[in-house]
């Protein structure tokens, strides 16, 4: 089990050209998103700006033009799980189909899975050793621009105190 996000980087071999794709919420979702990491009492939140939903983290090169932004957006309701990932990488679980079917497009483009199966999720805090599992009902959530980068080994460094 990788118990870092470093881990997690050096055991994917990423490649030139490894992309990162996901999407980000409306400011209705980013408030309710926010109100769930308050609940929970999370001392080392992911900050708004930075609170989306992975649809592929591939180490390899592929053709990862995203939509940009979603006109009318995509709205879902979910039942979402909040548990860990690894020991300290606190995430809701969120049921999407659109985000299922965004992840299979590209994945059909090149994309490679660094988790297999891919679970929808939005991860909430990096590092936050300690908090109870959950579960709760998330109506409305609007996701209304999809973006893609290049893959940053070195954003983890901030998470981990470098």
């Amino acid at each position: 089990m990788l118990n870092s996000f470093t881990q997690f980087v050096e055991a994917s071999s990423i490649e030139d050209g490894g992309a990162y794709v996901a999407v980000k919420f409306d400011d209705a979702t980013l408030n309710e998103l926010q109100a769930i990491q308050e609940q929970l009492g999370i001392k080392n939140p992911v900050v708004r700006d930075d609170l989306h939903a992975t649809v592929i983290y591939s180490p390899k090169k592929f053709d990862s033009t995203p939509i940009g932004d979603i006109e009318g957006s995509v709205q879902f309701e979910s039942e979402v799980k909040g548990e860990y990932i690894n020991e300290q990488c606190y995430v809701l679980k969120i049921q999407s189909e659109w985000l299922q079917k965004r992840n299979e497009h590209m994945a059909e483009r090149g994309g490679e899975h660094t988790y297999d199966p891919y679970t929808p999720h939005i991860t909430l805090s990096y590092d936050e050793p300690g908090l109870n599992p959950i579960t709760l009902h998330m109506e409305n959530t609007n996701i209304n621009y999809e973006y893609s980068q290049p893959i940053d080994t070195k954003w983890v460094d901030k998470y981990e105190g470098k």
